[in-house]
């Protein structure tokens, strides 16, 4: 029987190979040495049906203003093709991304709960200290105003003016946030490092 993790090699070496290949292919559409991709079907089938009526000038006439048009889409169609074969390799290794994290938890339910948990831990709010000082610059005509929060634990450059704080209220902190005081009175800031 093959192992859990042989099977997750396997299938994130293919996943790899899908992807470098959908970006090859990209590139390769972009230069010009392939004319075939995703939005080449999608104008093929269904804008082609749809639109058809629409090629051809009255009278049979072709004008100035008619060969714009066709160069401008022709310009489109080069860099829309290109980004519909990149498009298509995201999807693809976001899609073997997840596969293979499902794999690694052992089924849907287990992912959903390390996700779940990763979430709630990613919310919570962890305590840097107490706050002890701040210290505030003013920003001018090209900068933003920011302060600097002194805990006992550590110092924060945040985004804007505090000065409404007092000495020894805690300070947490939450992925890029900066909370300074309790519960009812507590003030968000952004963190600048």
């Amino acid at each position: 029987m093959v192992s859990t993790e042989k099977k997750i090699g396997r299938f994130a070496g293919r996943a790899a190979i899908a992807v470098l290949a959908a970006m090859v292919l990209a590139f390769l559409h972009w230069f010009g040495l392939i004319a075939f991709g995703p939005a080449e079907v999608i104008e093929a089938y269904v804008l082609s049906p749809l639109l058809g009526h629409m090629e051809s000038a009255p009278g049979g006439q072709s004008s100035q203003f008619s060969n714009y048009i066709e160069s401008t889409a022709q310009f489109f169609r080069w860099l829309v093709g290109g980004g519909a074969w990149m498009a298509l390799a995201l999807a693809v290794g976001q899609w073997a991304v997840k596969r293979i994290r499902i794999m690694e938890a052992g089924s849907v339910a287990a992912y959903n709960q390390c996700v779940s948990d990763a979430q709630e831990l990613r919310s919570r709010l962890v305590p840097v200290g107490n706050l002890v000082g701040i210290q505030i610059s003013v920003g001018g005509l090209f900068s933003n105003s920011q302060s600097i929060v002194e805990t006992d634990q550590g110092f924060y450059r945040v985004a804007g003016l505090v000065g409404d704080r007092l000495k020894g209220e805690p300070v947490y902190r939450r992925q890029h946030d900066l909370f300074i005081g309790e519960e009812g009175r507590r003030r968000r800031l952004t963190i600048l490092d």
